[in-house]
């Protein structure tokens, strides 16, 4: 919004709530590259009547008032936000441990399979093992690499009988993790991701905007477990 309006943007403490992570007083730029433009905090010598505070008029931001004048705006920016260093040289490491070509796996249950029930079904193993054998048919891959918030490790064994399966317990750069950081867990996880040479999301992203998909890649993604729309 302050690229869109030919303002100075500061960044504010923004801190993840608890389920994202069980670190206390955990910041969203704890993980992320702060783009240079950026800054931390208002400059001491600054005007008061040159500051501009934006209240968002909604909590999911697409439907804030002034987000919504600026939409073809800030549609059409393109400023990629990346997580910082650490987690990306975590991803290479994980990456490199596996044999490529690698599919990536994007399985949303816990507490998506109250708000979608038809996620009970469609993040079963026996459904994820239909669509990696759809998916192989076009793009033949050796290894998958399932990343998920299901909290059983032993959930996706099954598919085990049928490719070289790999999950965040199978690297010592990932144990523990899940439990004492979720969302550094999270960080890497989009990274080898975005490493892997072909990738499933949870949900249905052909008709999804571009601008909220991951690299803003309407084919970014190759097939999706749910038919449910979504970003990933």
């Amino acid at each position: 919004m302050s690229r869109v309006l030919g303002l100075t943007p500061v960044l504010p403490d923004l801190r993840l709530a608890a389920h994202h992570s069980e670190k206390r007083n955990c910041l969203l730029q704890h993980y992320i590259e702060v783009p240079g433009f950026v800054v931390r905090s208002v400059p001491w010598f600054t005007p008061w009547w040159e500051i501009r505070r934006w209240n968002p008029t909604a909590g999911w931001l697409p439907d804030d008032s002034l987000m919504k004048q600026h939409a073809r705006e800030i549609a059409d920016l393109d400023i990629p936000i990346e997580w910082n260093n650490r987690c990306q040289d975590v991803g290479r490491k994980v990456v490199s441990q596996m044999d490529k070509p690698i599919c990536c796996v994007h399985v949303r249950r816990t507490d998506y399979l109250r708000i979608r029930p038809s996620l009970l079904q469609s993040t079963a193993p026996s459904h994820i093992a239909k669509v990696l054998e759809r998916v192989r048919s076009r793009r033949p891959f050796r290894s998958v690499y399932i990343m998920s918030s299901e909290p059983d490790p032993r959930f996706f064994d099954s598919l085990r009988d049928s490719c070289d399966l790999r999950q965040d317990g199978d690297f010592t750069e990932l144990h523990g993790l899940r439990l004492s950081d979720n969302y550094e867990l999270y960080a890497i996880e989009n990274c080898i991701r975005d490493l892997c040479d072909v990738r499933v999301s949870t949900f249905d992203t052909t008709n999804a905007d571009p601008c909220y998909l991951p690299r803003r890649d309407p084919h970014y993604f190759e097939d999706h477990l749910d038919s449910t729309p979504g970003y990933q």
